[in-house]
């Protein structure tokens, strides 16, 4: 703790929406650097499905700040599943280009 300002260590510590951004920015990256790397799409399409649990942060009484970043993260989330989405109808490979909006659908669904 310094000047009443606690800071965490990446290297000893595992905060879920520190993950969550990385994961996001490796989605971006790859898909912006490759055209062709399949292997590396389907982890990280993986990895993004089984990564999401419901609502970043979820409470019912957050602070307007906490609420903000939940719908940046959202909204980063839903953009990198569309990206994965849009990379694979490209490629012509139906089977994860449904997957991927199912879940974006499923994600939007009001009722969930």
């Amino acid at each position: 703790m310094q000047d009443r300002k606690l800071s965490l260590n990446a290297q000893l510590c595992w905060v879920d929406t520190w993950a969550t951004e990385h994961l996001l920015g490796r989605t971006e990256t790859l898909l912006e650097k490759t055209s062709q790397n399949c292997e590396k799409a389907v982890k990280l399409k993986q990895q993004l499905i089984s990564f999401y649990k419901g609502g970043f942060l979820s409470n019912d009484d957050e602070p307007l700040c906490i609420l903000v970043y939940r719908k940046h993260l959202n909204n980063r989330y839903l953009n990198r599943l569309g990206l994965l989405g849009r990379y694979w109808k490209k490629h012509e490979d139906w089977n994860p280009a449904s997957t991927v909006y199912q879940h974006i659908l499923e994600m939007d669904d009001p009722r969930s």
